[in-house]
């Protein structure tokens, strides 16, 4: 249950501060009008956070079975 709040809150935080994180860390994806079809510049932060959550996921399940 606290692995579920945890990863609701994280999940919440990236999505309010996906622009400042970004900002912060300087990784922007830049149309090229070749490969890209967006129009604007873009944040590719998203997929962060869906390993940050995979992981935090799996060393909870680790932890459950006494793996770890």
């Amino acid at each position: 249950m606290t692995i579920f709040v945890l990863t609701f809150i994280l999940s919440f935080l990236f999505v309010i501060f996906n622009n400042k994180i970004s900002k912060l860390v300087n990784i922007f994806d830049y149309p090229d009008k070749k490969r890209k079809l967006h129009k604007a510049v873009s944040s590719p932060i998203g997929g962060v956070l869906i390993f940050l959550i995979t992981i935090i996921f799996i060393i909870d399940l680790f932890f459950k079975r006494g793996i770890f």
